[in-house]
């Protein structure tokens, strides 16, 4: 967690306070610098032993790199680029959006103004070909040169092949795109699906942001296409707008953004808005940079009113960044209304549950935790519960404490990361209810003699045998075949 936070969320905090310091000064520097760290979302991930911060790091460096190709594209320049552009995509294979970029500077590089343009078509071919083999090579290299075999899959023909050996990073994005055909069980809005929502991104930032991020990310996203629409429709060379400055670094921050919005929008697996995290750098470089090349006073008032508003959210939110909800859709108390698992509750209030178990140490309770650590490990006394713990007709525990993900049913019974077990019908039954105490907002404890009143001795399995809807829907043939197997109704 340590070097996660040192090699990953420090340095992205230290890059925008660079890029910014050296196109505004010093004060839009600290400013980025302040707004970024005083994120919830960033101070969450950035110090997570995953690999979400790593790629919105190895982004932002793909985005400086290409910025300077640009300006002066040369060799040296390129290889650093191809460099840091495999080095993001080891890190996490999403970050392959970040190759159009990229191209943009090997592009110009070999591309000659006087030259004929099937020369220069011919030359650009070249140059991407080189540049992505290198970047593989890279991506390879911090793979440790490993191959990999990899299993085939029977097709819609269902076509035998024998197994092949695949690099490793390949291997990789073929494991991603089989998972992206098959789906990803996730939760908006009290519904669960396998294949997303074409809204999901758009709701899991709204409701994840911070207002002052909010405001950022409208700026990135929506101010570019306005000013370029209005150029468009005046048909002018320079537009007159004030404070949009047209570089390099302004195309490079919306493009990046753009793109990576759009290959999340596309994305069926929709578990966190932890995959679009490199927007929070992005937006605030683009707002900061927008607003002090307009300098204007009030311009500058709104700049430390944003940024203030930040560190007032952050400190509010302390120390429950992870499970974050704006104060817009209710705050972190409202989350599991919105959505689940990684937004919310990735198990990291056992220590949380331990307090609570310290304070009450006459409680005596079983758990359903959605999370791989060792409770004893923890200091957790409550062992996870198991069936027979609920056909016992006089059971010897009265209290429960299950994490959200589990009462929100985004995965079915007895998946791997859930320790423990409920009865039919007892996650929608609880869901309903109102915890006795919360660990966090990840964890409820329920006192099951409130909740379920007079049934200590019926055993509590077949008193909640309701008949009520399932959240989630059982994982059919048709969730692991191609979508046009899909819509060719030939899933048996």
């Amino acid at each position: 967690r340590w070097i996660a936070l040192f090699a990953f969320g420090v340095p992205a905090i230290v890059l925008v306070v660079a890029w910014l310091a050296r196109r505004q000064g010093w004060w839009a520097g600290l400013a980025g610098g302040l707004w970024l760290a005083g994120s919830p979302s960033w101070i969450a991930h950035g110090s997570l032993a995953t690999t979400d911060a790593a790629v919105a790091v190895g982004l932002l460096a793909v985005a400086a790199a290409t910025a300077a190709a640009w300006r002066a594209p040369t060799p040296m320049r390129l290889i650093l680029l191809a460099a840091l552009t495999g080095s993001a995509v080891a890190a996490k294979y999403s970050a392959v959006v970040g190759l159009p970029l990229a191209m943009l500077a090997v592009a110009k590089f070999s591309w000659r103004p006087a030259g004929a343009w099937t020369a220069n078509l011919l030359r650009v071919m070249l140059g991407s070909t080189a540049f992505l083999a290198l970047s593989l090579s890279v991506t390879w290299i911090w793979h440790g040169c490993e191959w990999v075999e990899v299993e085939a899959v029977d097709g819609p023909l269902h076509v035998e092949a024998s197994p092949s050996w695949l690099p490793a990073p390949v291997a990789g994005m073929l494991a991603q795109w089989r998972h992206q055909q098959r789906g990803h069980s996730a939760y908006l809005c009290g519904e669960v699906r396998t294949h997303g929502w074409p809204f999901y991104f758009p709701v899991a930032m709204f409701c994840k942001s911070s207002p002052s991020e909010l405001v950022s990310l409208l700026a990135v996203l929506v101010v570019p296409p306005v000013i370029l629409a209005i150029r468009f429709m005046k048909r002018r060379g320079e537009s007159r707008q004030a404070g949009f400055p047209r570089d390099i670094s302004v195309v490079t921050w919306t493009l990046l953004s753009w793109m990576m919005w759009l290959a999340a929008s596309g994305s069926s697996v929709q578990i966190g808005h932890r995959y679009l995290l490199v927007l929070y750098p992005l937006a605030i470089l683009f707002t900061v940079d927008w607003l002090g090349a307009i300098g204007r006073r009030w311009s500058l008032w709104i700049l430390g009113g944003l940024v203030a508003a930040q560190l007032v959210t952050s400190v509010a939110a302390s120390p429950h960044y992870l499970a974050y909800f704006s104060p817009l859709v209710g705050g972190s108390a409202a989350g599991h209304r919105w959505l689940g698992d990684s937004n919310l509750d990735w198990g990291q209030d056992l220590h949380a549950l331990k307090r609570w178990c310290d304070r009450h140490p006459e409680a005596r309770g079983r758990i359903v935790y959605f999370g791989t650590a060792n409770l004893a490990d923890e200091g957790i006394r409550w062992r996870p519960a198991t069936m027979e713990d609920w056909r016992r007709a006089n059971r010897d525990f009265d209290y429960l404490a299950v994490s959200v993900t589990v009462l929100q049913q985004i995965y079915p019974a007895g998946s791997d990361g859930i320790q423990g077990t409920l009865p039919e019908g007892m996650a929608e039954e609880l869901f309903q209810r109102r915890p006795v105490a919360r660990a966090g907002y990840s964890i409820w404890i329920f006192d099951l003699r409130e909740a379920f009143p007079g049934r200590r001795d019926a055993g509590v399995a077949a008193a909640i045998a309701l008949p009520r809807a399932r959240l989630y829907r059982p994982v059919g043939p048709e969730d692991w075949c191609l979508p046009m197997c899909r819509r060719s109704n030939r899933c048996m």
